[in-house]
């Protein structure tokens, strides 16, 4: 509404002066100017607008008229990528790691509580953590509009990342709300039977995980409006999985005959291989 204001203005400007010219909004005369000229008055006139609500409003309209929101096959092709590689992180990486630096009874233990994790938390972001996470709430959850994914649907996208759909937003998040858990359960190797550690991995996922990344990937986030950046999880996953290691394994305590008995990694190579 502005630029258009402001051309009519100079056309009444310059059909009153009666000069028959074609006047620019961002400069008087836009062959004199550089490229670098210009892109600064641009640059001028929009720093005081945000460009990502401007997006979404615009989105928003095209919606209302019934245009179809266009998606970008690189992105899609580019977010799968890294959907796989994040997995591979889980499953076999953790299960390999971990795998290798226990002793060789507990091998298979190990690896069994890295692959239920995975299962586990596939059902849970599936029917709860994806809406409790990325849905607009308060400041520390999302609501429940997307319990069991009701309102996903294949036109549908999440205002974080437009250019792909929805789903595949979904299982990009969902390869690191995989991980984070699987990176605890290296604090308590050997010292947790299989189903209490699902048990604990539920409830950490609930009260722990979806708030925090909520709190911080989301605008209506405490973390996010206080300022705090978290570009590839530091925040959400390593911070998060990093004390609640630590915080578990000092509960559980140490390992039966720790001390007298050799705890040593049964094999190296593999746990550089994950």
């Amino acid at each position: 509404r502005q630029v258009e204001a402001q051309q009519q203005q100079s056309r009444s400007v310059s059909s009153s002066a009666g000069v028959q010219t074609h006047t620019w909004t961002l400069r008087a005369n836009k062959d004199a100017d550089t490229v670098e000229m210009r892109l600064e008055s641009l640059e001028a006139r929009m720093k005081d607008h945000n460009v990502f609500a401007l997006e979404r409003a615009v989105d928003k309209l095209m919606n209302s008229a019934g245009l179809d929101h266009q998606f970008h096959s690189a992105d899609c092709a580019f977010m799968m990528t890294c959907f796989i590689f994040t997995l591979m992180m889980t499953l076999p990486g953790i299960a390999l790691f971990y795998g290798g630096l226990v002793r060789v009874q507990n091998v298979l233990s190990i690896v069994m509580q890295t692959f239920s994790i995975a299962c586990l938390i596939t059902v849970l972001w599936m029917m709860v953590g994806y809406s409790l996470t990325f849905s607009s709430g308060n400041s520390i959850y999302g609501d429940h509009r997307n319990f069991w994914l009701v309102n996903v649907t294949q036109t549908s996208y999440h205002t974080l990342a437009p250019n792909v759909p929805e789903a595949v937003f979904i299982l990009y998040q969902l390869a690191f709300a995989i991980l984070t858990p699987a990176l605890i359960c290296g604090s308590f190797a050997d010292r947790m039977r299989l189903f209490p550690m699902l048990v604990f991995m539920t409830l950490w996922h609930l009260l722990v995980y979806c708030p925090m990344a909520h709190s911080m990937w989301t605008e209506s986030g405490f973390l996010h409006k206080w300022g705090i950046l978290d570009f590839a999880g530091g925040n959400v996953v390593h911070v998060a999985a990093g004390f609640s290691g630590l915080v578990s394994s000092l509960v559980i305590g140490n390992r039966k005959g720790f001390g007298r008995e050799s705890f040593a990694a049964h094999n190296m190579l593999i746990s550089v291989m994950g």
